[in-house]
């Protein structure tokens, strides 16, 4: 006897939803970080005047003292014993930029860690470009460094470094100077390193801490001598 399904029974379809980056075959993604900047620093930039060296320390297991779980209590150990100040994202000195390590998801669970001006777009082949945010000006990173330059995270860039970073640039203009007859087209590049050390020169007597007039002493008068006689 033939049996007759006359409704057949509907498959309940569930589409997988892909949430997070992806990760190709033999990609890592990003580790854990902090920011660290040493007495020695320091660069000049045209707009922003004296900026600290952001130093990414990677919470990478066995590189420059990091356990074998990610701590980088070593590490940071090793930093300040050279001088050196790892900022504290938590610090609320930093401002907007408060919490500067951030990261995305990925489709298998671990995080991938970037900085807050990071923006990923995933391809369809699963590739991942990163551009800079748009939403945070025009130059975010530097804005960062003079947040951290101004908020008294680091010390003051001393009087020394200042003059090696001058000295340094005085080379490099002196060595255009002695190629100029032999090559013209350096003369444009010679005019901007000089304009650039002059600029340099400028923003640090404006950014240099003014040492303050002693007051002229006063003269004190002085006490005027008896004239002795002699007994009569």
């Amino acid at each position: 006897m033939a049996l007759k399904l006359s409704q057949p029974t509907r498959e309940v379809a569930s589409v997988q939803q892909n949430e997070g980056l992806p990760l190709l075959r033999g990609q890592n993604p990003g580790m854990k970080f902090l920011y660290c900047v040493y007495p020695r620093g320091w660069s000049f930039h045209p707009s922003f005047g004296f900026l600290p060296d952001l130093k990414r320390l990677t919470a990478k297991p066995g590189c420059n003292g990091v356990s074998d779980n990610g701590d980088l209590t070593r590490t940071i150990a090793g930093v300040n014993s050279k001088g050196g100040v790892v900022l504290d994202p938590n610090d609320s000195r930093l401002g907007d930029y408060q919490g500067y390590v951030q990261y995305y998801p990925t489709q298998c669970g671990r995080r991938w860690y970037v900085d807050f001006c990071q923006e990923a777009t995933v391809l369809p082949s699963g590739e991942i470009l990163w551009t800079i945010s748009e939403d945070l000006g025009e130059d975010p990173w530097n804005s960062f460094r003079l947040q951290v330059r101004d908020s008294g995270i680091v010390p003051r860039l001393v009087k020394e470094v200042y003059l090696a970073m001058a000295s340094r640039m005085q080379r490099e203009l002196d060595s255009l100077s002695g190629r100029l007859s032999m090559n013209p087209a350096l003369s444009k590049r010679y005019e901007e390193k000089a304009q650039e050390l002059e600029a340099m020169r400028k923003a640090w007597d404006d950014y240099a801490p003014k040492k303050k007039k002693r007051a002229p002493k006063k003269k004190t008068a002085q006490p005027a001598l008896k004239r002795q006689t002699a007994d009569a």
